[in-house]
């Protein structure tokens, strides 16, 4: 079986990287093919990046916050585009592993549930987004993110304990603290977030723990981690960078990640998929969740965490201290995954060519351009 990948935004941000692994992985031949212009991208092994998708027998409209729309009460172009992408290939299409973002609302959340109602499977990754969709009449799952569905390789282990030893680094002694730079599609990355974060990290070295500050995305300005890296950098010399993006290309920078989270000794995790990331080599971590994705994690996991605009506060390092004895079973949830995945699939199947021919005439594209 064939499969597109839809609604892609970046492999400069290792957790969109990390899904699109993931769905090359779960693919029946472990190969997707999808549209990306972008400089500098990094590697995921088995996804090819074309001018323009083939005639697919399936699409995945990926993972992530995919229809974030910056203007609250319209529709930005890029919204748009993503709707628009996600509605010509409506037929034979499966979104998944994906949240609702806080972002959209009334008219885009209107015209995204108009788009979700004529897929054969709509999958989410948290509670809040599964209500909102079946209250507006979307046929939705709930599972949990794609990346569950990935494990660590022994190469990304070894690879990440030659950047623990680069840096002089004991693995065993290291806190790895994602990022997440200000961005105004969430009130919890504001200013006040480097100053939490400098707290947490001056904790954790009073401690004894040596501190490691992980860029996990370096894609644009409302997207990168480099300029709260800097801050925190200036403020507390001793703390080390550990930049996936610059090392030798030993692994993909997403496996390398994941190699890095799997050997420190505690992860505070900003970003949503440091901690999951964690959590499927079998360990927990400390979330500080700027969004509701983060702390649907937090919640449904039974995992320590606590707002991101808390990280200053005195129980913050001893909630990173516990989560660092704390095993995690990914397996049921790898399973839950992929039995959506596979399900979802099978849908599409069923739906058969006759009814995807019918719903891409001249006429539906007519009502598709409408809907956006």
């Amino acid at each position: 079986m064939t499969i597109g990948l839809l609604n892609l935004y970046s492999t400069r941000n290792l957790g969109d990287a990390a899904i699109y692994s993931a769905l090359t992985a779960m693919a029946p031949n472990h190969r997707t093919s999808g549209v990306l212009n972008e400089v500098n991208g990094t590697a995921v092994p088995g996804l090819t990046f074309l001018p323009r998708l083939p005639d697919c027998q399936a699409y995945v409209s990926v993972g992530g916050e995919i229809f974030n729309n910056a203007r609250r009460y319209l529709v930005t172009k890029r919204f748009l585009a993503n709707v628009g992408e996600l509605s010509w290939y409506a037929p034979k299409t499966m979104l998944f592993g994906q949240s609702i973002p806080e972002s959209c609302q009334g008219p885009a959340f209107a015209m995204l549930a108009l788009a979700l109602r004529r897929l054969p499977a709509v999958v989410v990754r948290d509670e809040r987004s599964h209500r909102q969709l079946r209250a507006a009449g979307v046929a939705a799952e709930l599972s949990y993110d794609s990346a569950f569905a990935l494990r660590p390789a022994p190469m990304d282990i070894a690879a990440a304990a030659r950047l623990f030893d680069r840096l002089g680094l004991d693995p065993a002694r290291t806190a790895v603290v994602s990022l997440r730079g200000h961005s105004p599609m969430y009130a919890e990355s504001g200013k006040s977030t480097a100053h939490g974060l400098i707290a947490l990290s001056r904790r954790l070295m009073a401690r004894g723990h040596r501190v490691a500050l992980v860029l996990q995305a370096d894609n644009d300005i409302c997207d990168s981690d480099r300029s709260l890296c800097k801050q925190i950098v200036e403020e507390l010399p001793g703390v080390a960078v550990m930049d996936p993006f610059e090392e030798p290309a030993e692994v993909p920078p997403y496996a390398l990640l994941m190699g890095v989270l799997a050997l420190a000794n505690v992860v505070v995790a900003v970003r949503y998929h440091s901690a999951i990331l964690r959590l499927v080599a079998g360990r927990q971590a400390f979330v500080l969740h700027y969004s509701n994705k983060g702390k649907d994690l937090a919640q449904r996991l039974g995992l320590p965490g606590l707002p991101l605009s808390a990280a200053g506060d005195d129980n913050a390092v001893a909630f990173a201290e516990r989560s660092a004895e704390g095993v995690f079973d990914a397996a049921p949830l790898t399973r839950d995954v992929r039995e959506h995945f596979e399900g979802g699939l099978d849908r599409i199947g069923k739906r058969g060519p006759a009814a995807a021919a019918l719903e891409r005439s001249p006429r539906s594209r007519a009502q598709t351009t409408v809907t956006g």
